[in-house]
């Protein structure tokens, strides 16, 4: 069945997940304001238009009140600030232009309707700029330092909403998921790492350590300061935040200018930050929205036909004799099984995320020991009532299913479920993929497998089937 029914589903490939790209657009965001900015496109600007949602979920003025108190009080973050307008900062971006993966960069921004060299113009004249010297009267507290600058940014900044925007583009914009697939292939390599080899950014980390301050932080979120001073810049240290409503639109519109250009340089932050295309549990936020898991398996679950699917499998239990050996395989070896399930620590860190993401597991697991107590034993076998093992059993529930209502009832939890997006997280996983070599090293199930084929049991089709439908939800489903 896996082999058969399973791949129809699986129409596209998909385009992947980044965590990266989350930070980038995060950080694009940050400068920017609901009504006063519109990304500068060119042809059909279907990636700025793409973008631009981002751009409108960041409150500026409580990031450029934010900024302007660093500026006005912290000493650490002051440094930086001159150190962005210094030689060395300028011979960087100039060495960074002359890169053909820039270019290469820039042409396929062009192309998707992105002005991306109006973006590095900006840039640089905000790095160019002084920072006059203002007081301003803010009863803001701050943590202090750049490190504290960066933690304080993204407490005003609401990451959940731009996770959940983020995901949304996935599952449903081909523009977006293309616009990812291109930053993160390998051709930008010289791109991502120019900041580990420049001799230029190389002098500046020096000249931060002899002055005490912290250059990892710097290095990390490198594009973050260069967004921080064109906002002091281009917002004209107004400490009224009342009359930013009467400020030139023109000003923030450079503002964000300035900081989405950096963004594309700064993709070196995914080879800083992630090593792995693939999301770990901790960094999957908490629900914040009205979903969960239990709520999603019960929708998914109304497309069953629960009773018939029953009857087909007791009548298999019944007359079917390799199923008759699979249910007594399981009650003689299910404790052992379980002991080493609930002995794995990447199990119970699996579990206890689906718990928190709405999921309530003692109750599915006592739904499922009823079922299996209650199930009827072997009596005979009667190929006129069941005969074909796993597969043929498989394939009939499958017929008894609309496979393309429940299609399509799966891509509407993609884009409007926060706790099924975080499930399919959950499958793409690093602790999921702990899971599963922590499973294939056991020496306990290791013999249980090997007594099972050996008995004649569909061990290998379970475990293709399972791998079928683990790259259907993390796969097709989401193109």
């Amino acid at each position: 069945m896996g082999v058969i029914i399973l791949p129809a589903l699986m129409r596209k490939k998909p385009g992947p997940t980044m965590k990266f790209a989350l930070t980038v657009l995060s950080i694009l965001a940050t400068a920017s304001h609901l009504n006063a900015y519109m990304l500068p496109s060119v042809g059909t600007g279907a990636l700025a238009k793409e973008l631009q949602d981002f751009v409108n979920l960041v409150p500026i003025d409580k990031v450029l009140e934010l900024t302007q108190v660093y500026q006005a009080r912290d000493k650490e973050f002051q440094w930086i600030m001159t150190f962005l307008q210094s030689d060395d900062m300028k011979g960087f971006v100039e060495d960074v232009e002359d890169l053909p993966e820039y270019k290469t960069l820039m042409k396929y921004l062009l192309n998707q309707g992105l002005d991306g060299y109006t973006l590095m113009k900006d840039v640089k004249e905000s790095m160019a700029a002084n920072i006059e010297k203002t007081n301003v009267n803010s009863n803001l507290r701050i943590t202090g330092g750049i490190a504290g600058y960066v933690k304080d940014v993204s407490e005003v900044i609401s990451v959940y909403n731009m996770l959940n925007l983020f995901e949304y583009k996935v599952a449903t914009s081909e523009v977006f998921k293309n616009f990812l697939h291109e930053i993160l292939s390998l051709q930008y390599e010289n791109l991502y790492t120019s900041t580990f080899t420049n001799p230029h950014f190389q002098r500046i980390l020096v000249q931060l350590n002899y002055l005490y301050v912290d250059s990892n932080t710097f290095h990390t979120n490198f594009f973050t300061f260069l967004i921080a001073k064109a906002l002091i810049i281009k917002s004209t240290l107004r400490i009224n935040f009342n009359l930013l409503k009467d400020m030139n639109p023109q000003i923030m519109i450079v503002t964000m200018v300035a900081a989405a250009s950096v963004a594309f340089f700064g993709f070196l932050a995914y080879r800083i930050r992630v090593r792995s295309n693939d999301p770990d549990l901790l960094s999957v936020l908490p629900l914040e929205d009205n979903s969960s898991l239990d709520e999603d398996l019960k929708d998914i679950l109304a497309f069953v036909p629960i009773k018939e699917v029953q009857r087909i499998i007791e009548r298999y239990m019944e007359y079917d004799p390799q199923i008759g050996d699979t249910v007594s395989f399981v009650n003689d070896q299910k404790r052992f099984i379980l002991r080493e399930f609930q002995n794995m620590p990447e199990a119970n860190k699996l579990i206890n995320f689906l718990r928190q993401n709405g999921l309530d597991v003692d109750s599915w697991q006592e739904k499922i020991r009823c079922f299996w107590k209650m199930s009827p034993k072997f009596i005979k076998y009667d190929p006129s009532m069941a005969a074909g093992g796993l597969t043929v059993m498989i394939n009939k529930i499958l017929e008894t299913m609309p496979l393309d209502e429940l299609h399509e009832l799966l891509r509407q939890k993609v884009k409007y479920s926060a706790s099924f997006r975080r499930f399919l997280y959950t499958l793409r996983s690093k602790d999921y993929l702990e899971l599963c070599n922590a499973i294939e090293t056991n020496d306990v199930l290791h013999h249980h497998y090997f007594w099972a084929k050996e008995g004649g049991l569909e061990i290998t089709f379970a475990i293709e089937l399972f791998n079928e439908l683990h790259a259907y939800l993390t796969q097709a489903l989401v193109t």
